[in-house]
């Protein structure tokens, strides 16, 4: 129920000052992160889980090594289940990190190879920002 506490307030607060969608998600994924910090990896997945949904997720996104985890743990799960990454491929629009696909590896994010490597192979969804995004803020034309 904290967790659950923190991403409202989270949001309230990105919203009430007229943050982007995209800057609020990054702030309620630090947020989230604080909260947990202390855990092992699956303790957070577990911590995650049972807070926001009481069970394992049918669908899991993320864009960097740290989100493998939770991926590989959404897959593992019984029945049809989704594991997205995002590619930030959009040097143009965004800004473009990997290494993966010969992209830039500019330590903020993490993408390398091998996590795109295992997307293909594990039967994750790779979504590229520069190839399926329309849009990528409200504010662009």
């Amino acid at each position: 129920m904290f967790l659950l506490l923190i991403l409202t307030v989270t949001s309230l607060l990105a919203e009430a000052i007229n943050l982007p969608g995209i800057v609020g998600a990054f702030l309620a994924g630090l947020a989230v992160n604080a909260a947990v910090r202390n855990r092992p990896a699956a303790g957070k997945l577990e911590s995650i889980s049972n807070a926001m949904i009481g069970r394992r997720p049918i669908m899991a996104a993320g864009n960097s090594t740290g989100d493998r985890q939770m991926l590989e743990y959404t897959k593992a799960g019984d029945g049809a289940r989704l594991s997205m990454l995002v590619l930030h491929d959009d040097a143009k629009r965004e800004y473009a990190y990997g290494p993966a696909q010969g992209l830039p590896d500019i330590k903020v994010g993490n993408f390398p190879q091998a996590l795109y490597d295992q997307a293909q192979k594990r039967g994750w969804i790779v979504i590229s920002m520069k190839n399926y995004w329309k849009k990528i803020f409200a504010f662009e034309p």
